[in-house]
């Protein structure tokens, strides 16, 4: 089974203008960068310049549609 890792960095203000990042690592390989802001979420694979761009009621649609429901911590 892949063992993921995640790091993030938190900007000291208010979330605005100012994206959260994620960096996702599976098996110490990186898989990708998410980039949250206050209108979207953008996936960045690895090792590529441009990213996947969904608004949050995309998002929300998407996450009903494919993810598994249940409760998460």
């Amino acid at each position: 089974m892949a063992q993921h890792k995640v790091e993030f960095a938190v900007p000291k203000r208010e979330l605005g203008n100012s994206n959260i990042e994620f960096k996702v690592w599976r098996d110490g390989d990186l898989l990708g960068t998410l980039k949250v802001s206050k209108g979207a979420v953008v996936w960045t694979p690895a090792n590529h310049e441009f990213g996947y761009k969904l608004g949050w009621a995309k998002f929300g649609e998407l996450m009903e549609e494919e993810g598994r429901e249940g409760r998460h911590s």
